[in-house]
């Protein structure tokens, strides 16, 4: 089969710079209030002064495949319910992303001052005479003016053309009402977004809110400066969004620990956490594939996001299925790009430029993915750098998931040789053993140990007249109540058709004689239940000096008969040594 063709990627303008306040100069001074641990109120204090880490918010918070409900409201939203929405750890991620640049930082210096001064604005605008939240107009006031951020990211300062502020948008695919008021849709916003740029141009108020927009930066330590000239270099920003040359033995360390993971969804979680802690990666996605029909099945992600996530089916275009697909033959990582037209695609659908995809367990009917990306930081993904750790992340993860299923299988396997499968009591043989280690004990200790052997009463004639599906509903029903009645600590097994042993350790005779006599009443009170003649003869005796598992097998069973020899349904007991006369009760 051929390879995938190649589209167009699309450049995001955003990559040169992805947070005003990630420029070094800024981040330096607020380092000691961008922490992931930090108060909700902080953060969104510090989103309130970036449009460019705003963006990437309502991004993020708007991705299709993962997405809540409360995302689709007809209302923008604003700075405050972003950050829930998206979490305080993913803000400042946000905020602390640092792009390559250079960049122009006189331009940006302008576009950021003006986009705080309009954003206040809108504010007093939709508090004064318009029938529209102030904060969603701050927030969408702080983003209205795109073109000149654009222009500011260009190497050349030029204007970008209203397409290609469209296109930007296209790609971006931020929360509809946004969308909306970004390109004019919304009258409302329109009738705000023009008092507001009346305001800040108009040379008897433009100074109140110029004012305004430098008294939020110096609030924070700030000047609406852009210093350093940008961000950082592009070696640096690479350095820092990449793993780390240790990253590989951290990262083994981490999944292969020396308690290994009992659980599934224990693996996911520690292959999530290993990706984003040591690759340098902003979300870990785990996925499963379809490889016939085409569908991608997302079950768990890390990201910081206080959302929880529902499995979510994607259906994949012909292209990303392909490159999949090939990623599962060649056993090797793939990154899957967003095209510069905005077709729906992987990487649209989870709101960032580019994905890396990492095979695991590629040879089940159903293989597993690890999607990882920086479309916080938007660090390009580098296949030469990013390989060595995505493809350890996805061998390990195979390797533990494989080691799970075995062991999985192991513990089945013992447990079916131990069990009976029909009343999911312990087999002959475990009963066997079990008695046997009782007996050992009672002779160390000198604690009482009794013995019950239970035979269903007429069992074949049960089967003959209602069938053997009933037969074995009566042999259920029985253990049921064999588990009900009898201790935790002691045993119940079934030796086999319609025998069971109850081995019962520190019970004295006579407490055995009141359970043998529970058990019997119980069982008939349940096949009247049932509407069958379930009734049940039962053999007791007890541990006596240098006794065997064997023996008191032999005598309970000598006891049984007796019951059945009295009349059944009752219990007779074998208790006193050297004497061959049993008493039916």
């Amino acid at each position: 089969m051929s390879a995938p063709s190649e589209v167009p990627r699309y450049a995001n303008p955003l990559r040169a710079l992805p947070s005003v306040l990630g420029v070094p100069t800024h981040a330096a001074i607020l380092s000691g209030r961008l922490r992931p641990d930090g108060a909700a109120t902080e953060v969104e204090t510090l989103l309130r002064l970036d449009p460019l880490a705003l963006l990437g918010a309502l991004r993020t918070m708007a991705a299709p495949a993962l997405a809540t409900r409360s995302v689709a409201a007809v209302d923008p939203p604003t700075v405050g319910s972003v950050v829930r929405q998206v979490g305080v750890a993913t803000v400042v991620r946000l905020l602390s992303a640092s792009g390559p640049g250079p960049v122009a930082a006189e331009a940006l210096g302008t576009a950021w001052r003006q986009s705080l001064a309009l954003a206040h604005a809108a504010r007093r605008c939709a508090g004064q005479a318009v029938n529209f939240d102030p904060e969603a107009a701050y927030l969408l006031g702080l983003i209205a003016n795109l073109p000149d951020w654009l222009a500011a990211l260009r190497r050349d300062g030029s204007k970008p053309t209203s397409t290609e502020v469209r296109n930007c948008l296209r790609a971006w695919r931020l929360p509809q009402p946004v969308h909306n008021a970004l390109v004019g849709r919304d009258p409302a916003w329109n009738v705000v977004l023009r008092g507001a740029v009346f305001l800040i141009t108009d040379p008897t108020t433009a100074g109140e809110f110029e004012q305004a927009a430098d008294t939020a930066l110096a609030a924070v330590g700030l000047t609406h400066a852009i210093g350093g000239g940008g961000g950082a270099t592009a070696a640096a920003c690479a350095a820092g969004a990449h793993a780390t040359p240790d990253a590989l033995g951290r990262a083994m360390a981490e999944l292969l620990g020396p308690k290994p993971t009992e659980r599934y969804q224990g693996i996911i979680a520690s292959l999530l956490g290993a990706a984003r802690n040591h690759g340098g990666y902003d979300r870990a996605l785990f996925a499963k594939l379809n490889p016939r029909g085409g569908m991608l099945t997302l079950q768990a992600r890390c990201d910081g996001s206080p959302q929880p996530l529902t499995a979510r089916r994607l259906r994949l275009p012909p292209a990303d299925h392909e490159r999949l697909q090939q990623s599962i033959r060649r056993r090797e990582p793939t990154v899957l790009h967003l095209g510069a037209d905005g077709a729906d695609c992987l990487a649209a659908a989870l709101a960032v430029d580019e994905v890396l995809a990492v095979p695991i367990q590629p040879d089940l009917s159903q293989p597993s993915f690890l999607l990882l990306d920086r479309g916080l930081c938007l660090a390009p993904i580098d296949i030469a750098h990013d390989a060595p750790l995505a493809t350890m992340l996805g061998q390990v993860g195979t390797m533990l998931h494989e080691n799970l299923l075995l062991r999985r299988r192991f513990a089945r396997a013992q447990r079916f040789s131990l069990t009976d499968p029909l009343t999911h009591l312990f087999n002959r043989r475990m009963g066997v053993i079990a008695l046997d280690q009782e007996v050992a004990r009672t002779e160390r200790t000198s604690r009482p140990l009794s013995l019950l052997m239970c035979d269903l009463d007429y069992f074949k004639r049960l089967n003959d007249t209602f069938g053997h599906a009933e037969g074995d509903r009566a042999l259920q029903a029985v253990a049921e109540v064999l588990r009900k009645t009898v201790r935790k600590g002691d045993t119940i097994c079934r030796l086999g058709g319609e025998e069971f042993l109850v081995v019962l350790p520190d019970t004295h005779p006579d407490d055995a004689a009141v359970l043998a006599a529970r058990l019997f009443t119980a069982i008939h009170a349940r096949g009247e239940e049932l509407g069958l003649p379930l009734t049940v003869s039962i053999g007791l005796t007890a541990y006596r000096d240098d006794d065997t598992g064997e023996r008191m097998m032999q005598r309970a069973d000598h006891a049984l008969y007796a019951s059945k020899g009295q009349g059944r349904n009752r219990f007779s007991v074998d208790i006193e040594a050297g004497d061959d006369q049993v008493q039916p009760l």
